[in-house]
């Protein structure tokens, strides 16, 4: 099983494909709007998300907490996968 850390870093693999402008490894604290996270972007990231990890977000109940940083969807997933 994947750990938060494990996570994390799959996310910033996804997060540098979806913004190849981002020439340095994404910050885990950082808003996704900052880092240039558009509405595409972000429904690219949840197809990501759904596939990877097999959580269907909508079913799961995700809120926008949830979808912040980096590390909040990394804890998001962790516990949910978790939960499953």
């Amino acid at each position: 099983m994947l750990d938060k850390q494990q996570i994390q870093k799959m996310l910033e693999s996804k997060l540098m494909q979806l913004l190849p402008q981002q020439k340095i490894k994404p910050e885990i604290d950082v808003p996704l709007h900052t880092l240039g996270v558009d509405s595409m972007r972000l429904v690219e990231l949840f197809i990501f998300i759904e596939t990877e990890f097999g959580i269907d977000l909508m079913k799961a109940g995700i809120e926008m907490k949830d979808i912040q940083t980096i590390k909040s969807i990394s804890e998001y997933i962790a516990l949910k996968r978790e939960s499953s």
